[in-house]
């Protein structure tokens, strides 16, 4: 019903969201798995909210919800276990060796 809402309010620019945004330093990690086996492991410091949407799901509020959808799912077909972590989380530490690492901001540093 709420993919069905939106379809129709985007045509003026508007659109409802399913969650509030989880607050920055929640400790959440959310993981896509490869399809196949593991080529590697791929961190992305972005925002996390859409990566487990569908596409017709991703909030069309701002691009960066696409974007980090597109770069995870991306990674993830090439073969590589992928964590998304919310780039303002300044409590998360790395528990896994990444291959790759990918930081909206700096706080990967």
């Amino acid at each position: 019903m709420l993919r069905l809402l939106n379809r129709l309010i985007r045509i003026v620019g508007l659109e409802l969201r399913r969650r509030p945004r989880t607050a920055a330093g929640a400790g959440q990690i959310t993981s896509l798995p490869p399809r196949e086996k593991a080529t590697g492991n791929v961190l992305i410091s972005y925002i996390p909210d859409d990566v487990l949407s569908t596409e017709d799901e991703v909030s069309a509020s701002h691009t960066h919800y696409w974007e980090c959808r597109q770069m995870a799912h991306s990674f993830r077909d090439a073969g590589f276990n992928v964590d998304v972590v919310d780039f303002a989380d300044n409590k998360f530490i790395p528990r896994t060796r990444y291959d790759i690492l990918v930081s909206a901001r700096t706080n990967l540093e």
